[in-house]
């Protein structure tokens, strides 16, 4: 035991990967702070685990400080002013640190490339807006519907056909077992669908639907008829064909909404038509039960992010909010769930690519979500 010790007091612990494969590698000079003539000699060390050197000085600029900084700022819900405090440091030089780990993070579909999960194929996709430098720009979400992970993302100026192409061509890069698609009615998220994937099943989300045909009903009062009961009658009558559990229910669900007497008014022309071309992509769930029929999964990946996007008012540069939200996808990838419910709750205790089977490594998520250069 002693022998080891001493092994020990002769190497000094790498502050990069924490190894003790260490050796002395020579002097670097540095200038006294007192004095403008003196230098002093800064014993460097190398390590042989991952080919990097470093001085034995207590530096606060360490990659190892940042690291600290990172790990600090993404535990429970801290802010950079609150990791501030608790490293004692100014808040610019936490912001300093944590921006220096989100800028070797790896993108979503890199890890993803990496790790090699197995997801169930059924793909949910969606954006959410982030502000930048006073700007709207767009977070391209791809998350998988039995896994809860993500192995796709994109930050882009717009959300138009392109930009959806784009993921799903990322998607591709990586090689997701892709069988269905879920998202709502947005006419790009349809075209870039149908100009990809052409024979792809693409669901609809169900309550979207029904809520955006009781919008047109209620901010349009010049398309309602003057007794709103009709209009009750119809959302009455729309939910039970969005939401019904076979075939057969759905069907004579349908036929008794268009065929109702009361709502011939020409008020209901326009909803009976949107149902009509719409009705294709509100029924995929029917043909296969393990496609979701409304987006509510990732509606909750989202508000899973936004424990760390909502304290930030806006970002300064696309680049520092890209580092950011990689960086906030990554945590979210190995965050263990423990608030599942109902026939989800053996997802506790699981990260989302633990439940894609990848076997995580004891050492801290943060090590396995940065480059080592």
């Amino acid at each position: 035991m002693e022998a080891y010790m001493r092994i020990i007091k002769r190497h000094k612990r790498c502050p990069h990967c924490d190894g003790l494969h260490t050796k002395k590698h020579g002097f670097r000079y540095r200038k006294k702070r007192n004095s403008d003539e003196r230098f002093i000699p800064v014993l460097r060390w190398y390590c042989d685990t991952c080919n990097r050197s470093f001085s034995d000085t207590k530096s606060i600029h360490r990659f190892a400080y940042a690291i600290n900084a990172a790990r600090h700022y993404f535990v429970g819900r801290a802010s950079y002013r609150n990791t501030a405090k608790i490293l004692n440091i100014d808040r610019m030089t936490a912001y300093t640190h944590i921006q220096a780990v989100c800028k070797r993070t790896k993108f979503p579909w890199e890890l993803s490339q990496e790790l090699a999960p197995t997801w169930s194929g059924y793909l949910l996709i969606d954006s959410d807006e982030i502000i930048v430098h006073n700007q709207h720009q767009y977070l391209l979400v791809a998350v998988d519907s039995a896994t809860r992970d993500i192995p796709s993302a994109l930050l882009m100026q717009h959300q138009g056909v392109a930009q959806w192409e784009q993921l799903l061509d990322t998607l591709n890069t990586i090689h997701y077992p892709l069988k269905a698609i879920v998202s709502d009615a947005f006419p790009a998220i349809l075209s870039a669908v149908k100009n990809k994937h052409p024979l792809l099943p693409h669901q609809i989300c169900v309550k979207h639907f029904y809520d955006e045909t009781y919008r047109f009903f209620r901010y349009r009062p010049f398309h309602m008829h003057r007794d709103s009961k009709q209009t009750e009658l119809f959302m009455s009558l729309l939910q039970p064909v969005l939401f019904a559990q076979s075939f057969a229910h759905h069907r004579g669900e349908l036929n008794h909404l268009l065929n109702h007497p009361q709502l011939s008014h020409p008020a209901f022309k326009e909803p009976m038509q949107r149902l009509r071309y719409y009705l294709p992509y509100l029924t995929r769930y029917l043909h296969d039960r393990n496609i979701p029929r409304t987006t509510n999964i990732i509606e909750n990946v989202f508000s899973q992010l936004d424990l760390k996007l909502n304290p930030i008012i806006k970002f300064g540069s696309h680049e520092s909010a890209w580092n950011t939200i990689k960086s906030v996808i990554a945590w979210y990838r190995f965050k263990k769930f423990s608030n599942c419910r109902k026939r989800y709750h053996h997802h506790n205790g699981k990260a989302p690519l633990e439940l894609a089977g990848v076997t995580l490594k004891n050492t801290p998520w943060i090590y396995q979500a940065i480059r080592q250069f």
